[in-house]
């Protein structure tokens, strides 16, 4: 009679995938045994030995199963210990997102109220520069200056600090802009004002655009559209002065052709009365001749 089955030791040692196993040689060892066990049973002996066969197959069964429940243990040790670290992924991943979606929010909230403020502290200093000018002159300064770009200026930037400190030099420098603008706008106008220029706005429609020429351009223009206004209303005195001088001349002319007429008609008449003095018929007619002469500036006839 065979002894009981010799079976090696069956070791399973899991860390995330089988570290130790003689599985193979184990499994080799069972089929071997397996395949020798007498399945022809005729004889006591025969028997006696099936009943050995079953008891050492029940123990290989024990043994298969009891180390597979213990690599089972194993991976579930091992399946919960994934389990933890996927839910610590996930807890950790939400809150990665949220920090990049909150960061990245944030960000633009406080660079858009970086920029609205900045904006808003121009739109001041802009609004007290042209309160004068706009009042006076009705001329603003958008055409004079070079408009601010915060979202330019802090392109690319990161810190808040470095943001702060883009924006305060984009300030420096348009603030700056803005200054000379206005006061360079308000020397011109000036200017214009002492030389009466502003009393002759017809000359100066396009004023706007005149001021953005460089201070002596700018008075070379004015003072030529002056001269050339002046010129003009020389010439059309001129003209009037010679169209009156015209007239003078013809309204003399005139008074002296009357004059003559008149002077040519008296002396007809005279020389009428003296020689026909006594042949005239009617009395009417004799007055009326005296009359004539009376009324011409010349001798004081008598009628009678």
């Amino acid at each position: 009679m065979n002894s009981v089955m010799n079976l090696p030791e069956l070791v399973v040692i899991v860390e995330g995938k089988v570290k130790e196993s003689n599985l193979p040689m184990f499994k080799g060892a069972v089929e071997s045994y397996v395949c020798n066990i007498n399945e022809v049973l005729t004889e006591d002996d025969h028997f006696g030995q099936a009943v050995v066969d079953i008891k050492s197959l029940v123990e290989a069964e024990s043994l298969i199963e009891e180390e597979k429940k213990k690599a089972i243990a194993q991976t579930l040790s091992i399946d919960e210990l994934t389990r933890t670290m996927d839910f610590v992924k996930e807890m950790v991943r939400s809150k990665r997102l949220t920090l990049q979606r909150l960061v990245k929010d944030e960000k633009e909230s406080i660079r858009l109220r970086k920029v609205t403020a900045a904006l808003d502290t121009m739109a001041a200093l802009k609004a007290t520069l042209e309160s004068k000018l706009i009042d006076i002159y009705a001329i603003n300064l958008d055409a004079f200056y070079d408009k601010p770009n915060f979202e330019r200026a802090m392109k690319g930037l990161k810190s808040l600090a470095s943001m702060d400190e883009a924006i305060d030099k984009e300030l420096t420098i348009t603030s700056h802009s803005l200054i000379l603008a206005a006061e360079d706008i308000t020397a011109k106008l000036t200017w214009m004002q002492e030389n009466k220029a502003l009393n002759n706005m017809s000359l100066f429609s396009d004023l706007t655009k005149l001021l953005e020429q460089e201070i002596n351009g700018f008075k070379a223009i004015v003072q030529l559209r002056l001269s050339e206004q002046a010129q003009s209303k020389e010439a059309d005195r001129e003209v009037i002065r010679q169209e009156e001088e015209a007239k003078a001349i013809a309204r003399n002319e005139e008074d002296r052709s009357g004059l003559s007429l008149l002077e040519d008609a008296r002396k007809s008449c005279c020389d009428f009365i003296a020689k026909h003095n006594a042949t005239i018929e009617t009395q009417e007619i004799r007055i009326a001749m005296y009359n004539f002469l009376n009324h011409t500036e010349g001798e004081n006839y008598d009628n009678r």
